[in-house]
């Protein structure tokens, strides 16, 4: 919480900075900036702040590695600059203060970017150190030792076994406490498994094709670009009864996140735009096409069923799902190949 309070903190700062910044370079007053040109500055960091929870630009709990950060800042900024121009497409006596607008939204999205590219290089060599540190045996039981792999954190992150504290810690980091101890009573965790944290197939077909009996991965189902391309090539690595586990956010569960994150009021007015923008916009034909170029398919909602359905349409049965750190973990078993369906739809009727 206390980080996500100064991240809205000195993202407001640097709107504020690049307001001040721009009007000085319009040639308006000192007077006319703190008079009449306060309420457009309040205005536009109300709209930004709204546009920033909708896209949970702040919650950095569950992200780690640059792009996870820059894609909601991204999205933040342009749909922040496509909501203020409609506002003053709409409104006649704003249309004079178009320049200041679009100057303040790219002088801010300049500094939120070198902001964002210091702290993702030092957060790279942090890990960087974190990984040399285990690679010369610093922190390592000679237990471990032993039969120990190297950890590299570089993206997709891929672990040879489950073995080893760091492989343990990583897990935790990735997606929170509880998630390790499930894994570990429903999934076989041994020598023949792998363990992955990638919304990338290529990171699934690159795999070895025998040895491997059981997949794990550890990034959401959400974030995959296309989920049934995914599934099917973890089907084409497992043998027949081999092991799939993943998990995803449900509809219902992210609906359940913002009424609890943003009290029930505020929770249910966010939820609405979300729900028109990542269930309606993707099923309407004009706007699909917007919605797929801005998202690239990625952090899409989808129902339980459908997740479910996903899996045995790619020739899994489902053994087990429970509910874990607010999201739905499941295990899945290989019992056939899959059908493929060359011509998939996202909309209403099929």
């Amino acid at each position: 919480m206390k980080k996500r309070l100064l991240a809205i903190l000195a993202d407001h700062v640097l709107i504020f900075i690049a307001f001040f910044a721009v009007s000085a370079m319009l040639g308006y007053s000192a007077e006319r900036i703190l008079g009449v040109f306060k309420y457009l500055l309040f205005g536009f960091m109300g709209l930004h702040l709204f546009v920033a929870m909708l896209f949970d630009k702040y919650n950095f709990g569950r992200r780690s590695g640059g792009r996870k950060t820059l894609y909601p800042l991204l999205y933040t900024n342009l749909t922040f600059v496509l909501a203020g121009s409609l506002i003053i497409m709409l409104r006649a006596e704003l249309g004079g203060y178009r320049m200041l607008f679009y100057g303040t939204a790219a002088m801010a999205t300049v500094f939120e970017l070198l902001g964002w590219w210091v702290l993702y290089v030092f957060y790279a060599a942090k890990h960087r150190g974190y990984a040399r540190e285990h690679e010369n045996g610093e922190g390592v039981s000679d237990e471990e030792k032993k039969g120990r792999h190297v950890l590299r954190v570089s993206p997709p992150r891929v672990f040879a076994s489950i073995h080893g504290m760091a492989i343990r810690q990583s897990i935790l980091d990735q997606i929170g406490p509880g998630a390790f101890d499930y894994l570990r009573t429903h999934v076989p965790l041994g020598k023949s498994s792998m363990v992955i944290s990638s919304a990338d197939r290529l990171s699934v077909l690159i795999l070895p094709k025998r040895g491997i009996n059981t997949i794990v991965n550890l990034q959401r189902v959400n974030d995959h670009q296309f989920v049934n391309k995914f599934f099917e090539s973890v089907n084409y690595k497992l043998p027949q009864g081999g092991i799939f586990s993943s998990y995803a956010e449900t509809k219902e569960l992210r609906k359940a996140r913002f009424l609890r994150r943003y009290t029930p009021f505020l929770g249910f007015v966010l939820y609405s735009f979300d729900f028109l923008w990542t269930r309606l916009a993707p099923k309407l034909p004009v706007f699909k096409k917007i919605y797929f170029r801005v998202t690239q398919g990625r952090n899409r909602v989808m129902s339980r069923a459908e997740i479910l359905g996903r899996l045995y349409s790619c020739g899994f049965e489902i053994l087990d799902e429970t509910q874990v750190n607010g999201v739905l973990f499941f295990v899945a078993r290989k019992i056939r190949e899959p059908y493929f369906d060359n011509n998939p739809t996202y909309g209403p009727l099929i």
